[in-house]
C-alpha cells in the first residue's frame, strides 16, 4: 500500500479509515460475521524446548496438541527440500508400572529423521545443520489439484539430500543379532538392508510412477540427492489427506519407525465445500500423525523386550485436543505407522459425535456419509498402517476431560510376540487382548460454540472418477498374501510371498500387467499356516485407489453396506480375519502408465519379500509377452500413450524358477535384482529370462 497516496488526507475521520483498512489487510479485523475469540499463539511444545544433552529420563507431561509446521505452496509452485540426518532426540515414551499405571518420560534416541529448511524454501545449505529444522512428523506440504479441464494444479519440486553416514552396503544383508544359525533365512534383495540409503513415496497420489515422480525404485546414496518433479497434480487426484515416507526397499520399515513420515493435504472443491456449510463459526483443522519412535526394527534389537512400541500423535505422547462446548472440528487421522502393533481401533467414546467424511484421503459418497459404515456403534473404528480418515467431531456441552483410547486389533499378538504390548500406555498385561490403551484426550472448556448439527452436513457430489466401478468385463484376478509359517520368533523368524514368490525388482507377474482405463477385480487371499498366525495384511497399492466390495469380518462393517453400490474408495485395506478368506476389490487403471509396486503395509514384511511389481501399459499388450509392452510419456492433460515405447522388464518366471534362482545367488540373481547391473543378461542359465532388446 502506497502511504504518500494518503498523506494529504489525513483527517481524524480518514486516519481512523485507514487504521481500520490495516487491520483488516493485517488479519487483526474479520469483515464477516465471527464470534470466535481471536486465536492465541500456541505455547511450545516441551518437544522443542528440552535439553537433548539432559532429557534421558526426565518426566514428560502430556500437552496442547502442537500443530505440524505447515509448508505452502506459492504461485501455482511447490518448491521445497528435505534433508535425511542422523539426528539426537528426545522422544516420549511410556514407563509402564503396571497395572494400568506409569507415566511419560524422555529418551534419547539417534533417529534417521526429515529436515526442512528453516526459511520454508528450497535454498538452505545441506551440509549446514544449522539452516535446517529436524522434527518427525515432518512437515505438511499444502497444495492444490487441477480444475476440470485444466493442468493449474500445484507443480511439485522437491530436492531429497541424503546426509545418512556414508556406511554399510545396499546389496548386503543384515544379519540378525538373535539369530544362532550361521546363515540367516533371508537372502537378497528380501532382508534388512541398506539403512543408509533411502527415496521417497507419495502415498495416496495418482500421479505418474516414472521419474522424476513418484518412482519408489530409486535409490538416493549417502551424500547424494534426488530432485522430485511432480507434474502439475491433475483433476483425478482424490483431494484430501496424504502422505510421504521412505519406500527404500530393505529399509522403508527402519526409516519409517525412525519418523521419516510427513503429510500432503491436497485442496480442492470439496474443503471448501464442507467448511461453507459452517456460517458463524470457521471450521478448526486439526491433523494428527499417528507414529512409532524407535532406533531399530524389533528383528535387530538383540534380548529387547520393550521396544518402544507406544503411539504418539504428532510426536508427542497422550495430548490434549481442546474443544469449546458445542464446537465442531475437523480432524485429519494419518496412520504413519508400519508394524503389527500399529493396527488399532480407535474408540472416540460417547462425549462428542463423530461422522467419517474420507478415508484414505477420498471423500465419502452422500449415502456413505449418513450410513457411516466404518465406525460401529461403539464409535470405534479401525485404522491399520497406511490408512488416512478424516472426521468431523463435534464436542458434546458439557465441558470435562474425556479419553479416546485404542486397542489392538491382532488378537494372536500377545500370545507369539507378547514383547508387541509391552510399552503401552495405560495397558493392563492381563493376557486380554482387547485391553485399551490412550492415545490422546479432548479437553471440552471455555464459552460454547453453536455449530451446525453434523446430520445436517451434506457431503458434495462424487466426481466422474470417483462414481461406482461398473463390473469388470475381465475375469477376477487372485493375490495371495502368504506368511510361511506361525512363529514371530526373532531367532527363526517367518519369511513372506506373494503368489509363492518373494519380490524381483526387474521382473512382472503377468497376472499384474494391466491396461491402460482397465477395470480390474482382485480377490485379495490370506494365507497362513492355521488361524492362530494369522496376521491381517494391509494391501496397499501405489497410483491408484480402489472400491473396496467386501470388508474383513471384524473390521464390523455395516451389514448393509454396498446395498447401494456406493463403495468406499481406498489405497490400503487389511486381508481377511480367517485363513483363505477374500477381500474383494474393484480398481480402474486410469492416466498413467508404468511400473509401480502393490505390497504389505507391514513394512518389515515388505522389507522382507511381501511385494511385487504392478505394470500398466498401453491398450493392445499381452500381459505373457513382454515384448508388447509399451509405457507411454507423463503428459499433463493428455494421453500418455500417445508417445508409447517399450519396457525393459521382463515376465516374471515361474516361482520355481524364482526360487531356484535365488537359492543359487550369484550373479545371475543379482542380474534380476540390481537395474545398475541388469544388461545384458547373457548367462545360459537366464535364457527364459532374456529381456527383449
Amino acid at each position: 500500500m502506497d502511504i504518500k497516496r494518503f498523506h494529504n488526507l489525513f483527517t481524524q475521520k480518514s486516519i481512523w479509515a485507514f487504521a481500520s483498512i490495516t487491520l483488516i489487510l493485517m488479519g487483526c479485523v474479520s469483515t464477516t460475521q465471527n464470534n470466535s475469540p481471536a486465536p492465541k499463539p500456541a505455547p511450545k511444545s516441551a518437544l522443542e524446548t528440552v535439553s537433548i544433552g539432559g532429557c534421558e529420563g526426565v518426566r514428560y507431561e502430556p500437552e496442547e496438541l502442537r500443530p505440524v509446521k505447515p509448508i505452502p505452496a506459492e504461485g501455482g509452485e511447490l518448491n521445497t527440500a528435505l534433508l535425511v540426518k542422523l539426528v539426537e532426540r528426545c522422544v516420549p515414551v511410556w514407563n509402564n508400572l503396571g497395572s494400568g499405571t506409569g507415566y511419560w518420560q524422555f529418551k534419547k534416541m539417534n533417529l534417521r529423521t526429515y529436515g526442512y529448511p528453516k526459511s520454508g524454501g528450497a535454498d538452505a545449505n545441506p551440509d549446514n545443520s544449522d539452516e535446517w529444522v529436524f522434527d518427525s512428523p515432518g512437515p505438511t506440504f499444502v497444495i492444490k489439484k487441477s480444475d476440470q479441464g485444466t493442468t493449474n494444479g500445484t507443480k511439485v519440486n522437491l530436492k531429497l539430500y541424503n546426509r545418512l553416514p556414508n556406511q554399510g552396503s545396499d546389496s548386503e544383508c543384515e544379519k540378525y543379532p538373535a539369530s544362532e544359525k550361521p546363515e540367516d533365512p533371508d537372502k537378497y534383495p528380501n532382508c534388512f538392508h541398506g539403512n543408509e540409503f533411502t527415496n521417497m513415496h507419495y502415498h495416496g497420489f495418482h500421479i505418474s510412477p516414472q521419474a522424476p515422480q513418484d518412482d519408489v525404485s530409486l535409490i538416493i546414496n549417502p551424500g547424494k540427492q534426488y530432485q522430485y518433479a511432480l507434474d502439475p497434480i491433475p483433476y483425478t487426484q482424490a483431494e484430501g489427506t496424504h502422505w510421504y515416507h521412505a519406500h527404500k526397499h530393505g529399509s522403508t520399515s527402519l526409516q519409517i519407525l525412525n519418523g521419516m513420515v510427513g503429510t500432503f493435504v491436497i485442496k480442492g472443491k470439496f474443503d471448501k465445500q464442507i467448511a461453507d456449510q459452517f456460517k458463524r463459526h470457521k471450521l478448526t483443522e486439526r491433523l494428527l500423525v499417528l507414529s512409532q519412535l524407535q532406533e531399530e526394527v524389533p528383528l535387530m534389537i538383540p534380548g529387547s523386550t520393550n521396544p518402544q512400541r507406544q503411539i504418539v500423535v504428532n510426536g508427542q505422547g497422550s495430548p490434549k485436543i481442546i474443544m469449546q462446548p458445542g464446537e465442531v472440528q475437523r480432524w485429519r487421522l494419518v496412520a504413519a505407522m508400519m508394524q503389527q502393533s500399529s493396527a488399532l481401533r480407535i474408540n472416540f467414546g460417547n462425549k462428542v459425535t463423530v461422522r467419517q467424511i474420507a478415508m484414505d484421503g477420498v471423500q465419502f459418497a452422500e449415502e456413505n456419509y449418513q450410513l457411516q459404515p466404518l465406525l460401529n456403534e461403539e464409535n470405534e473404528i479401525s485404522l491399520f498402517p497406511g490408512n488416512r480418515a478424516d472426521f468431523l467431531v463435534k464436542a458434546n456441552d458439557t465441558p470435562g476431560t474425556y479419553k479416546v483410547g485404542f486397542e489392538l486389533i491382532a488378537k494372536n499378538v500377545r500370545k507369539h510376540a507378547p514383547h508387541i504390548i509391552e510399552g503401552l500406555p495405560l495397558g493392563e498385561q492381563d493376557g486380554d487382548p482387547a485391553v485399551e490403551y490412550q492415545l490422546f484426550d479432548i479437553v471440552v472448556a471455555g464459552d460454547s460454540k453453536e455449530m451446525a448439527e453434523l446430520n445436517t452436513i451434506k457431503m458434495p457430489k462424487m466426481p466422474w472418477y470417483l462414481e461406482t466401478l461398473p463390473p469388470s468385463n475381465e475375469p477376477a484376478r487372485t493375490i495371495s498374501y502368504q506368511m510361511t509359517k506361525r512363529t514371530f520368533s526373532k531367532e527363526d523368524p517367518p519369511r513372506f510371498f506373494i503368489n509363492d514368490v518373494q519380490y524381483v525388482p526387474l521382473a512382472v507377474d503377468p497376472n499384474f500387467v494391466t491396461q491402460l482405463d482397465s477395470i480390474i477385480d482382485w480377490n485379495l487371499v490370506n494365507v497362513a499356516p492355521d488361524q492362530a498366525s494369522l496376521v491381517q495384511h494391509p494391501f496397499h497399492i501405489h497410483v491408484n485407489p480402489f472400491q473396496v466390495l467386501n470388508y474383513p469380518d471384524n473390521l464390523e462393517v455395516k451389514p448393509d453396506y454396498g446395498k447401494n453400490k456406493k463403495y468406499v474408495w481406498q489405497d490400503t485395506v487389511p486381508l481377511s480375519n480367517k485363513v483363505g478368506g477374500i477381500v474383494k476389490i474393484r480398481q480402474k487403471f486410469l492416466n498413467f502408465t508404468g511400473k509401480y509396486v502393490q505390497h504389505c503395509h507391514i513394512l518389515g514384511h515388505e522389507d522382507r519379500g511381501m511385494m511385487t511389481n504392478v505394470m500398466t501399459v498401453c491398450p493392445g499388450a499381452d500381459p505373457n509377452d513382454s515384448s508388447t509392452w509399451k509405457v507411454g510419456t507423463p503428459t499433463p492433460g493428455g494421453n500418455e500413450c500417445d508417445h508409447p515405447q517399450i519396457t525393459n522388464l521382463i515376465a516374471m518366471p515361474s516361482p520355481d524358477v524364482v526360487a531356484t534362482l535365488r537359492e543359487l545367488g550369484g550373479p545371475d540373481w543379482l542380474r534380476l535384482c540390481q537395474p545398475s547391473k541388469y544388461f545384458p543378461l547373457k548367462s545360459n542359465a537366464l535364457e527364459l529370462l532374456q529381456p527383449n532388446q
